[in-house]
């Protein structure tokens, strides 16, 4: 009931202030995922279990939208989706580990095209894989990211940038605490 609503008054937001400010993209990058505090590796997605060493980073992507309006001239409380995956192969197997969260986004203009943002909100899973022994449980918990972009735009731009995600999770079925981590270079196309 508590996502419903998140998720509700988001919308609400985004809806109100449809048009004044928007972004949306994509980005590339790595990421690093935890069970229990194990570290999940490509050998997990043939159901082996062995310590990844060095080998925990596994190729990420991200994606998401913003919709809001300026408070300030140089701040924007705005609604966002957000997705990050973080993909594990090994022998024609994969395991995608795909984190969702919506929320609230504050957006900083520090100078008139140097972006910072930050945004947390109700965060959950969809995972999946072809592997019978791989695990792909989902679970709900809470997201973050932080940002900085260059804005190339006065009205209409791109945003090139650098973020950082984050997201806990608690697994529905095993209870089990699931953390994720990415870190990635992104450009969007921003309408203010």
């Amino acid at each position: 009931m508590l996502q419903k609503k998140i998720i509700l008054i988001t919308l609400a937001i985004a809806f109100n202030a449809f048009a004044a400010y928007f972004d949306f993209g994509v980005g590339k990058g790595v990421g690093l995922t935890s069970v229990d505090g194990k570290y999940v590796s490509n050998s997990d997605a043939v159901g082996e279990v062995e310590d990844c060493g060095d080998g925990c980073l596994s190729p990420a992507f991200e994606y998401g939208v913003r919709i809001g309006a300026p408070i300030t001239q140089s701040l924007i409380l705005a609604g966002e989706f957000e997705g990050m995956g973080n993909v594990y192969t090994e022998k024609n197997k994969y395991l995608v580990l795909n984190n969702f969260y919506v929320g609230p986004s504050l957006i900083f203009y520090l100078t008139k095209h140097l972006q910072m943002s930050g945004s947390m909100g109700f965060a959950w899973t969809d995972n999946r894989t072809n592997s019978s022994k791989a695990d792909d449980e989902n679970g709900t918990g809470i997201g973050m990211s932080l940002s900085m972009a260059f804005d190339t735009g006065t009205n209409n731009g791109a945003l090139i940038g650098a973020k950082l995600f984050g997201s806990s999770v608690s697994l529905d079925k095993s209870g089990k605490q699931n953390a994720t981590v990415g870190l990635m270079l992104f450009a969007r196309f921003i309408h203010k």
